[in-house]
């Protein structure tokens, strides 16, 4: 099993301002909020280490974190001493340490799971640590689009609902800040017996992303140069950099505003491309996703869209060919990561009749294919989170055209 590379990227942003990054740049980070020295982030990466590997236990990681903080120079904002914004503090190094241990173990579990589909295709949400004020998760797992079976918080291992619960956008725990959530797996004649799949049917393994970095656990941005050009790359105007140090611009200049997308002055999607195109799958387990009514996902303002046969259906009154169907049916999953991670998201007014508009909202995101090639994907919804239609692979010059209305 391989082990997670992380690379150290001081920043002195928030826990919102970090949510900001994508997907990609997250999971080859290795951040805390507002610790902008990387000395002691390379202490921190490799006490992670040692905690997974056996040979370090979190009261030495703790001591030599504290003092490599001390090294560093580092002091607590003035009277936060002791709370979970003193990195020096037992409560935030446990969290760090904590959270960055159960990511590395989520990461590894879930690439092991993709091997064994076949026999153990679905898992539970379950408790396995006691919290004296617990988050209400079967409220979050129905907000984020899941179904429960049987009053049971259970899925697929393929649904999109792992990564829809998840503050961090991964498919596995832990799913927030100190959770005490966790994951039983199910194997196929209890996933069978609960109608989450059918005896016939097959997934597609959907592997974790793997950072594509060189370097890892080595201070100074001069050494990160694949994470500071996929972070500039991604954002743009929104960040920059004092040194070795990442800083947010916020609000990102352009949000809210209304216009087209060069009198917004905003740069070609495929040139902030750094994710990867999630995998396709064959059209009768997409349909069987839409069916099972579990094509859901939620969007960056918490928006629930689900994608059912309405749209389906859509396509057959346009008089699409089931060729073309089925292709779209393929690209479900890279439709449910548009609307999960937009680059864009646009407002745009429809005509019904006459007269008669409707607002809808285009989701856009640019990725990149296993050759490294451009896959355009456009979803559009309904404001009440209806998809209407989607597809992949669109031709830049149209890819442009959806990008009218308000930008949001």
């Amino acid at each position: 099993m391989r082990d997670l590379p992380r690379i150290p990227l001081p920043t002195e942003a928030t826990a919102a301002d970090l949510a900001r990054l994508p997907s990609p740049v997250r999971r080859a980070a290795l951040f805390s909020a507002r610790l902008n020295r990387a000395g002691p982030l390379v202490e921190i990466g490799g006490k992670v280490k040692g905690i997974l590997d056996g040979n370090v236990s979190m009261s030495d990681a703790r001591k030599a974190i504290r003092e490599s903080l001390d090294a560093a120079g580092y002091v607590p904002p003035e009277g936060m001493e002791g709370t979970l914004r003193d990195h020096r503090g037992k409560a935030r190094l446990d969290l760090i340490l904590t959270q960055n241990v159960r990511r590395a173990r989520g990461y590894a579990r879930r690439a092991a799971d993709m091997e064994t589909l076949e026999d153990w295709p679905a898992q539970e949400l379950v408790r396995v640590f006691h919290r004296e004020k617990g988050r209400d998760w079967p409220m979050r797992w129905e907000a984020a689009g899941g179904q429960f079976t049987n009053g049971r918080m259970a899925a697929l291992k393929t649904d999109p609902i792992w990564a829809a619960i998840s503050r961090f956008g991964d498919p596995f725990p832990p799913f927030d800040y100190g959770s005490g959530m966790g994951l039983r797996d199910i194997d196929r004649e209890e996933a069978e017996a609960l109608g989450l799949i059918g005896p016939g049917d097959t997934l597609t393994p959907e592997e974790p992303e793997y950072p594509d970095v060189q370097e890892a656990n080595l201070p100074g941005i001069a050494q990160m140069p694949e994470l500071r050009a996929a972070v500039e790359k991604a954002m743009g105007p929104d960040v920059t950099f004092d040194g070795s140090v990442l800083r947010f611009t916020s609000p990102p200049p352009v949000a809210g505003a209304a216009g087209s997308p060069k009198t917004l002055g905003l740069q070609s999607l495929g040139r902030s491309v750094v994710s990867r195109a999630p995998e396709q799958v064959e059209p009768q387990e997409a349909l069987a996703m839409i069916k099972r009514g579990t094509a859901a996902t939620v969007d960056p303002d918490g928006r629930k869209v689900r994608i059912d046969m309405d749209a389906y259906k859509h396509w057959a009154k346009q008089g699409k060919p089931q060729g073309e169907v089925n292709e779209r049916l393929k690209d479900i999953r890279r439709a449910l990561d548009a609307i999960r991670e937009p680059q864009e998201r646009w407002t745009h007014k429809v005509r019904k009749g006459t007269g008669v508009y409707v607002d809808r909202i285009h989701y856009l995101k640019t990725t990149r294919d296993e050759n490294g090639e451009h896959v355009n994907t456009l979803v559009v919804t309904e404001l009440d989170g209806r998809a209407v239609t989607w597809f992949s692979n669109m031709k830049p010059s149209y890819r442009e055209r959806t990008r009218t209305g308000g930008l949001q």
